[in-house]
């Protein structure tokens, strides 16, 4: 009994006691148990919240549609703003599935809501700043939204710039991604959330600053899938996250990422962090690939709760201020292959989890492989 709850002890230190890790080898986990303490940045209430401000708003406004009778109007397969129709919004309204929203160059002060429509492409043409979020969601497949500066204003809660959420085949590419009312890391907003039962969709090529979170990707409901979604050439600067992947999220790509300081400050790398509910919703099978994750504050890519993931090959985590790639005590089965982990503050290379695998890597200063 006694060295059970030693055993106990560790784990919940492992999981807690971020500054302290390194010093400690007793935080090696013995067990293959996969049970594990949660993350304690993860503030799942908060995240929740943040969702359902989303579906709040998507109530109001299929109100709004119902009230003026919307599902009876003839729609266009190519619908150009502004001379088609002044708002984003409105040319949503007036496209046919699988046409074309093209916004040419302004300033656009809106809100957009995107479901019940699948296939459209929107393309900003020229210099297109958007003033508000994009929300896609439930019957909208395959959406495209590209070439847009989406500059997330001061709402009272925290938000999201764009969210993909109950939806499958959407792209959102080559998008400027920043926040408005609070520049820097203070901000808790995120600029991209791929959310619950969202797969085989890309988020690709944009840049992204300026938020609590920069990509966000994640499932608290252990009924569905968060599966094939690929993460894929995003610039991401001055954040607290970068790119998150949390919960019940399996068999998805992050790949050729820069995670980069010319802006401002970027405190976590790439993270994966299981979520410790409902029977604990591991996060497994995904492959973080030819990312470069350098210069960040803590961690440049790091995993909790995270089972069976592939870490390379050739990752660059170079000049980190704790670890290059660090796997926590609550992991297990994981590999790190072909990676290039250089002059850390604190180790190339850390591992506390359980049967982690390591190969052909490129690193100085390591611990427990």
């Amino acid at each position: 009994m006694k060295k059970l709850n030693f055993l106990l002890a560790l784990i919940l230190i492992g999981a807690v006691c971020f500054s302290c890790k390194k010093t400690d080898q007793e935080q090696i986990i013995e067990s293959t148990d996969r049970t594990f303490t949660q993350n304690p940045a993860l503030d799942v209430e908060k995240v929740n919240q943040r969702l359902n401000n989303h579906l709040a708003s998507l109530h109001d406004y299929q109100e709004q549609l119902a009230q003026v009778g919307n599902a009876n109007r003839e729609c266009m397969d190519r619908v150009v703003v502004p001379d088609d129709a002044s708002t984003i919004q409105g040319a949503i309204e007036m496209v046919c599935e699988y046409g074309e929203v093209i916004v040419q160059s302004g300033t656009y002060a809106e809100s957009i809501m995107i479901f019940n429509k699948r296939g459209i492409h929107i393309r900003a043409v020229g210099n297109v700043i958007l003033n508000g979020d994009i929300f896609v969601a439930f019957n909208a497949d395959n959406v495209i939204i590209e070439g847009f500066h989406i500059v997330l204003p001061d709402y009272e809660d925290s938000w999201d710039a764009v969210v993909v959420y109950y939806v499958s085949g959407c792209v959102i590419k080559n998008n400027i991604i920043s926040n408005q009312a609070y520049p820097g890391i203070e901000s808790d907003d995120y600029g991209i959330t791929i959310w619950e039962s969202a797969n085989d969709n890309q988020i690709k090529d944009n840049e992204i600053s300026e938020m609590f979170c920069g990509i966000d990707m994640g499932n608290f409901n252990p009924d569905q899938t968060c599966t094939n979604n690929m993460i894929m050439g995003n610039l991401i600067s001055n954040v607290d996250y970068s790119i998150w992947v949390m919960g019940n999220c399996d068999n998805n790509k992050v790949m050729g990422n820069q995670i980069n300081n010319s802006i401002g400050s970027v405190t976590h790398g790439i993270t994966l962090t299981g979520v410790n509910f409902a029977g604990g919703l591991l996060t497994e099978n995904n492959q973080i690939k030819l990312n470069h994750v350098s210069n960040c504050d803590l961690d440049g890519i790091s995993m909790t709760g995270a089972f069976d993931n592939m870490i390379g090959p050739n990752n660059t985590c170079n000049y980190n201020g704790r670890d290059g790639i660090s796997l926590w005590p609550d992991t297990g089965n994981n590999h790190v292959i072909n990676n290039e982990a250089l002059y850390n503050t604190g180790f190339d290379i850390w591992n506390g989890g359980v049967n982690n695998k390591f190969k052909a890597n490129t690193a100085v200063n390591t611990f427990g492989l």
